[in-house]
């Protein structure tokens, strides 16, 4: 769903995206496989899938289905409060979690900030305001989790004290 209508696969079964917009028209099939997020016209897709070769290409699309950038250097994900940005993280989704956060201007994909765990995945990654993605980690051998806040300028702080829990879900 975006302001203008609401992106659906015909079949039910991923790709081809279409448009139906709130005043009853139909966009051209988009080849995309799945809806990421949205805010106003803009939409974030995957648009390709590889697993074979473990990759994979995301972009963001106007309602109008414009493609309007692509990427096969992150995954595309949500949109920041303001929509100006979009948070990204690796460019295939598997395992545990990922190692990479990246904050990418939402009208040309433009690399803003990046993050990269060393030791532990990144579990999830949520905006907190326009300019800071609270990033959700967890510590390889330590079971240790805790929360690190990412700014669009490309500082790392901690949000939250790491804290010693399970393997499968943090303590807080």
């Amino acid at each position: 769903v975006d302001a203008d209508g609401v992106w659906f696969t015909p079949d039910g079964a991923g790709g081809p995206l279409r448009h139906l917009g709130q005043d009853g028209t139909l966009g051209e099939p988009i080849d995309a496989m799945e809806v990421k997020g949205s805010h106003g016209d803009l939409t974030s897709v995957l648009l390709s899938l590889d697993e074979k070769e473990a990759t994979s290409c995301g972009g963001v699309l106007r309602a109008s289905d414009d493609l309007v950038w692509r990427t096969c250097d992150y995954t595309v994900e949500s949109f920041s409060p303001d929509g100006e940005w979009v948070a990204a993280t690796d460019p295939y989704l598997d395992g545990l979690g990922q190692n990479t956060v990246a904050i990418l201007a939402a009208d040309t994909g433009e690399v803003q900030a990046h993050f990269e765990i060393e030791d532990g995945v990144i579990v999830d990654r949520r905006w907190e305001d326009s300019d800071h993605v609270l990033v959700l980690t967890r510590a390889t051998n330590a079971h240790t989790w805790q929360v690190m806040r990412m700014g669009r300028d490309g500082s790392v702080e901690q949000a939250v004290a790491p804290e010693v829990g399970p393997d499968y879900g943090p303590p807080f």
